[in-house]
């Protein structure tokens, strides 16, 4: 099947362009390939008809269209040139030039380092390319000089680059150039335009997922309450109130914690200093803590933080928190098996011994902790409690 862009430019022979005082016969032309243009839809398509434009007024040999990657591509290549289209390149030159970083040495990163227009029309005569793998890649293709022109948006953002090479030295009329702009106009317009189609089709399946945790979640949270209520006992009524709302204040601030990651989790760090805040400081106060930032899944994070809360509440009633002179220390580190290993020692406080029985927030503790696949060890010493726990994260 025939290009329709390259037939136009057939139709209007390189010699008999602009030779009329007002150019009719270059208006003409870009009129056809801008209707040729707008009769397809397909984005993939669209990029190569546009390099064929550009092959076709430059009357060379090569031509690529090239997309600059933002911080936020998906890629996680930033800042490099990813090849979208290409015409006359052989598939050596097209896994070479696939991705081209800032570094390399070509018409496309002199453009890029210009922030314009970068034209060279021998490269075996440019002396920065000389002895450089990028020279023998053109060697191998047969690409003597090229010339590349900026992609713009309409508010002046970097979008990529057009490009054309001849097999020959060679440097493009004004002519070609005058021309070359108007095609890299439409080319720019429809990268924009794709651009902001995958931002937002990026944006509406991250709004999906966000979705379907937030209800993912809820629903553990949810379970999480209910059984901490269904935990909860207490002598009196309003005793029973303040344990219940103690517990769940304790899963409504690891909750925050969560909504402002994204639902990715939470800092063990932040939990540790969020549910000791009202004992005291971690600089010389009551309160000690020493761990490094290791981001908990929300399953994690929500039982840290109530066995913290639990532990914290029993200290104020019975241990370390229970007189002037008690202090706490919590320490946690990542295991090899990638499981966050918590201590809890306190001192100062009440000489403990082992309980008769258990009470409802070791129950608490224990549910929590047992449920998410970890571990839990109460040692009842003289000098204060120590417990130490194991969760997966």
């Amino acid at each position: 099947m025939t290009d329709p862009i390259l037939s136009e430019v057939v139709a209007f022979p390189r010699g008999a362009r602009g030779t009329r005082p007002d150019d009719l016969s270059d208006i003409e032309l870009l009129h056809r390939i801008s209707t040729a243009l707008i009769g397809e839809h397909d984005t993939d398509l669209l990029y190569g008809r546009i390099v064929d434009a550009a092959v076709a007024i430059t009357g060379s040999q090569f031509g690529t269209m090239q997309r600059l990657t933002s911080e936020d591509d998906p890629s996680g290549r930033v800042g490099e040139l990813q090849l979208l289209a290409h015409r006359g390149l052989p598939p050596e030159a097209v896994g070479f030039w696939a991705w081209v970083k800032p570094s390399a040495v070509s018409s496309c990163t002199e453009a890029l380092g210009l922030g314009d227009r970068a034209v060279i029309p021998d490269f075996e005569a440019w002396d920065r390319i000389a002895g450089t793998e990028d020279l023998e890649a053109f060697r191998r293709t047969g690409i003597r000089s090229a010339q590349t022109t900026p992609l713009r948006s309409r508010n002046g953002v970097l979008l990529g680059m057009i490009s054309t090479h001849w097999s020959h030295a060679h440097t493009p009329s004004d002519r070609d150039l005058r021309l070359l702009d108007i095609v890299a106009r439409q080319a720019a317009d429809l990268l924009e335009r794709t651009i902001a189609e995958e931002a937002l089709r990026r944006s509406e399946e991250q709004s999906r997922l966000l979705a379907r945790e937030a209800e993912h979640r809820t629903k553990n949270l949810l379970s999480t309450v209910l059984a901490t209520v269904h935990l909860s006992s207490a002598e009196t009524p309003q005793d029973l109130k303040e344990v219940i709302a103690g517990r769940i204040q304790a899963l409504a601030d690891v909750n925050a914690l969560f909504i402002e990651s994204r639902w990715a989790g939470a800092d063990a760090r932040l939990i540790v200093t969020q549910e000791l805040a009202p004992y005291g400081d971690a600089d010389g106060g009551r309160v000690t803590q020493t761990g490094d930032a290791v981001m908990l899944t929300p399953d994690a994070a929500q039982a840290l933080a109530v066995a913290l809360h639990e532990l914290a509440t029993n200290a104020v009633k019975y241990g370390a928190f229970s007189t002037e002179t008690g202090r706490i220390a919590v320490d946690w580190a990542m295991t090899d098996e990638r499981r966050l290993r918590v201590s809890w020692t306190e001192t100062g406080g009440p000489a403990t011994r082992p309980p008769t029985r258990r009470g409802f927030g070791t129950r608490v503790m224990q549910g929590i902790i047992a449920t998410r696949g970890g571990t839990l060890d109460f040692k009842w010493r003289p000098e204060g409690l120590r417990c130490d726990f194991l969760l997966p994260i």
